[in-house]
This record gives C-alpha cells, sequence and structure tokens, in this order.
C-alpha cells in the first residue's frame, strides 16, 4: 500500500486527472498552469531516480501552456527536463569534482565520443544559422533539441541494472496510455459523423492539449484519415498530433515490452499481460494507417535473416526475435475487417470498403500516388538543395526555404519526408557525418549489450536493434523522429541503453 500511495503515484494521478479534464474541455486550459507549479514541485522534492520514473510514465500528458492568448504552445515538458538536468549537476558534481581531481584530462578520449560528438554537431548547427533565412527559428530549433538531449543523460545516469525493470514498466505505461486512447478513438469513429469528428478532437482535444496554432493546423492539414474512392477511414493517432508521430513511439515502447516477454518465459511467470500488451501495440501501429511503418519492417526482416544465415545467434535466440514481426502480422491480418468496414457514418460503398487495406498496402509502391509523388519531388528539391548548400545546408530550423515556403510552415509539417536528406538539407554533408557516427556509437553500445551473459539486457540490446532499424528505416520516408513526444521516447530508449552497460558512465 505505502508503494501505491508513493508520491510520484499520487502526483501522477493527480496529473492524469487534470489533463484528461483539460483535454475534453471540463477543465479550462487555464487550469494547466497548476500543473505547470504542481509537477516542477514534485521533481524537485523526489529523488532523481523517482524523477525519471514519473516523466517516463507521463510524457503523452505533457501539454501546452496557455501563458498569453498568442503564445499558448509552450509545453510542460520543457520546464520538467530541465529541472532533471540541474537537479543531475547538483547530484553529481561531487562525482565531477573526484574524476577532474584524479586527472580527468588524461584520461581516453574514447570515454567521451559521444559527448564529443553532440558538441560538434551542436556546433555545425550554430554555424548553419550563417546560411539561414530565419536564424531565429534555426536558434528556437537548436534549444529545442537540447532541450530534449538532456534527458538522455538524466537517464544515462539513473539507470543501473538494478532499476531498469523499473524504467521500463513506468515506460510501458505510457504505451498504454496512448494505446487505450487509441481504442477509444476507433470506437467513436463509428459513431460521429467525419465533420463532428474532427471538430471535436481538432478545437477540443488537440487545441487543449498542444495550443490554438497547432488545432488550426490540424483542422486543414491533418494526418488522420485515409482517403480510396469516395471511402473515408480513420488513420489512428490517439492524443498525438498526427498518425506518423503515434507509432513510432509504440515502436520505441515496445522494445521494453518485447524483452519482458523473453525475460518472464524464462523465469517462468506468466507473459499473458505483456503478450496482451504487445498484440494492442501491434495493432495500434497497424491502424495508424502509416505505410511507411509497414514497408520498414523490411529491415527488421532482413537484420534477423542476416542473423540465421550467418550463425550469428542460435535459432532459439532467432526465433524468439521474430516475436514483433508475428504480431505485426497479426495485428495486419486482424486490421482488415476494420480497415474494410464503414465508419464516421458515411454512405456504404461495399466495393470500394472490402479493399481498404489492400489498396493501401498496394499504394506503397505506386510511384503515382498522390501523396508518393509529393515525395519523390520533395526528394528531388531537398537534392538540388544539398548540391547548391553541401557544407551548412539552408540553416537548422530552415528546411521551407529548400521548397520556396514560408519557414514557419515548419511547424506544419513542411519536410524533406526523410530523416537523412532533412539533416543533409538543413545543415550539410559534414553534421550528416557526425550524425551517422553518433548512430555508429549507439549501435556498438547495443552490440556490446546483446551479447551480455544476462539474458534480460541480451534481448533488450537484440530488441533495440530490430526497432530502432524499424524506425530508422521508417525515417527514410518521414522525420515524425523529430516530434518532441518521440524524441522524449527515444531518449528513454538510448539512456537506458547507455545507462545498463557494463562501461563506466560518466
Amino acid at each position: 500500500m505505502g508503494k501505491i500511495l508513493s508520491i510520484i503515484n499520487i502526483a501522477f494521478f493527480i496529473e492524469l486527472l487534470f489533463v484528461i479534464l483539460i483535454a475534453i474541455g471540463i477543465l479550462p486550459r487555464e487550469s494547466a498552469l497548476f500543473l505547470a507549479i504542481f509537477l516542477p514541485t514534485i521533481l524537485i522534492i523526489s529523488s532523481l531516480e523517482d524523477s525519471v520514473m514519473f516523466t517516463a510514465r507521463s510524457i503523452p500528458l505533457f501539454l501546452a501552456l496557455p501563458i498569453t492568448e498568442s503564445f499558448d504552445n509552450f509545453n510542460i515538458w520543457r520546464i520538467l527536463v530541465l529541472i532533471l538536468f540541474v537537479k543531475l549537476i547538483l547530484e553529481a558534481r561531487v562525482i565531477s569534482f573526484a574524476m577532474f581531481s584524479k586527472g580527468i584530462a588524461r584520461a581516453s578520449l574514447k570515454q567521451f565520443r559521444l559527448e564529443i560528438l553532440i558538441s560538434l554537431l551542436t556546433f555545425i548547427a550554430i554555424l548553419s544559422l550563417l546560411k539561414a533565412e530565419d536564424p531565429i527559428a534555426g536558434i528556437k530549433r537548436i534549444i529545442y533539441f537540447l532541450n530534449l538531449g538532456m534527458l538522455f543523460f538524466v537517464v544515462r545516469h539513473v539507470i543501473n541494472r538494478e532499476n531498469f525493470m523499473r524504467l521500463g514498466r513506468n515506460f510501458i505505461f505510457s504505451g498504454i496510455f496512448i494505446a487505450s486512447i487509441g481504442v477509444l478513438q476507433l470506437i467513436l469513429a463509428y459513431l460521429m459523423p467525419i465533420n463532428d469528428f474532427i471538430e471535436f478532437w481538432a478545437l477540443t482535444i488537440e487545441k487543449n492539449l498542444y495550443g490554438n496554432a497547432w488545432a488550426n493546423i490540424a483542422i486543414s492539414a491533418n494526418t488522420w484519415f485515409a482517403y480510396f474512392n469516395g471511402t473515408i477511414h480513420l488513420r489512428m493517432f490517439s492524443s498525438f498530433p498526427d498518425s506518423h508521430s503515434f507509432p513510432l513511439y509504440l515502436l520505441i515502447v515496445s522494445v521494453f515490452v518485447s524483452t519482458f516477454i523473453i525475460f518472464r518465459k524464462t523465469v517462468s511467470q506468466s507473459c499473458l499481460p505483456a503478450y496482451f500488451l504487445l498484440g494492442i501495440f501491434s495493432l495500434g501501429i497497424v491502424l495508424s494507417g502509416t505505410r511507411g511503418i509497414w514497408a520498414a519492417t523490411a529491415l527488421p526482416i532482413l537484420i534477423i535473416g542476416f542473423y540465421y544465415f550467418k550463425k550469428i545467434a542460435p535459432k532459439e535466440i532467432i526465433l524468439k526475435l521474430t516475436l514483433p514481426l508475428i504480431f505485426f502480422i497479426v495485428a495486419l491480418i486482424i486490421s482488415q475487417p476494420i480497415f474494410n468496414s464503414k465508419q464516421f457514418q458515411l454512405i456504404e460503398n461495399e466495393t470500394e470498403e472490402s479493399r481498404v487495406l489492400i489498396n493501401r498496402l498496394a499504394s506503397i509502391f505506386d510511384a503515382g500516388e498522390t501523396s508518393n509523388q509529393g515525395r519523390i519531388w520533395i526528394w528531388k528539391e531537398s537534392a538540388k538543395s544539398i548540391i547548391k548548400n553541401p557544407a551548412l545546408g539552408v540553416g537548422i530550423g530552415n528546411f521551407p526555404a529548400v521548397l520556396k515556403q514560408n519557414i514557419a510552415l515548419a511547424k506544419a509539417g513542411s519536410s524533406a519526408h526523410n530523416l537523412f536528406l532533412q539533416i543533409l538539407a538543413e545543415i550539410g554533408i559534414f553534421a550528416f557525418a557526425v550524425f551517422l557516427a553518433i548512430i555508429y556509437e549507439i549501435y556498438k553500445k547495443i552490440k556490446n549489450l546483446s551479447q551480455d551473459e544476462n539474458v534480460l539486457i541480451k534481448f533488450f540490446g537484440l530488441f533495440s536493434i530490430l526497432y530502432i532499424a524499424w524506425i530508422i528505416a521508417y525515417s527514410m520516408t518521414d522525420p515524425a523522429i523529430f516530434d518532441e513526444r518521440v524524441f522524449l521516447g527515444l531518449m528513454i530508449l538510448v539512456g537506458a541503453i547507455y545507462g545498463i552497460s557494463k562501461e563506466r558512465k560518466i
């Protein structure tokens, strides 16, 4: 009972209640200002470990603060992550002093490679402002990523092999929350007319969570529906702004769920709750209707095939690694009657309704399909811009300049529709090389975990390889990983990877 009534559990219940009541309009948006005082207070008085656990479960609940009528999109996570980082500095100052006193200047640079690479990438991003059409937008973007990145260092410092499972359980709870909202959203798709659904979700839920500016964008340029010959079907997005970031977040959370399934089987514990969660998460990923996510399964399949034919891992381990893909395929099959059913009380076209899923799958490889044509055109324009501005790009946060658009459209989703082209176009080839080096550093850390003798750690490493490969493959079609909720989730995952490493942490 003491654990249930702990400070962070009580605080989380209050946060959850307030966010739900604000989102559906029962409480005014100004009530979020109470959370802006209450939540920082909780983090300040709690231990750093408890604060990290609270943050991990709260990521989808972080909402924008209505500071003024024209400035109502400043999200509360910015304050909370900054508090965590300050607490880290204060807690680690004794350790840091000891390190310097022992001659840290003579320490191997190998120990600080990631920090050096991140600093170098930040420096190049700052230099790219010299090319920016809108330097202020670029400065805001740099601050945004620095603020997000702080969470990685906090998680890395706090998490170890003793509290790793606690982090996983708290993080999984955030996935349960958004999956539950997704199910509710699907039910409403059968109960509400399309216009009522859009008005309710954009002008009530999204406005109260993310502010007026995003609500206006969501009304006119959302990614919430799949259209085929007169049919309209929901692309599940839960409480997220779009149907691209939602499945990415579920993929990140699924690393922990998949790991726990294998671990619980190893110690002869019931796996049914974890199986159920992985099934629900997989169905949510499919029902997002994000074709890039579906197609991106090719990379983890290739990795598993490589492991099998090169005999990198025993067959029994490889068989267990197929778990996420099996669940995805089953979810794809289960989703067919959902995609092929009438939604939003529209007049039923039985011929077209019965082919929605098949048509959407087929459109992945249709270069003539409208959204695919748009992506190809954007890729070509991005390539031209990279050739024209190879060293520093057009400036971080200034991608719309590539398409000769207003820079403000970056907030509406103007992007290269490819993570790698986005980086090349915005900050150039040198930054891109550093970015690849960062990915390689993380991969080496994950590879070491995948060879660990501890079953839990080994499979966490193996599933991290598969799911991150899945995310990277999807990023070839969309840089949705830059969404703040997804990026915070990624910082939880990568921070945990570094935290449980056997190598000494700084």
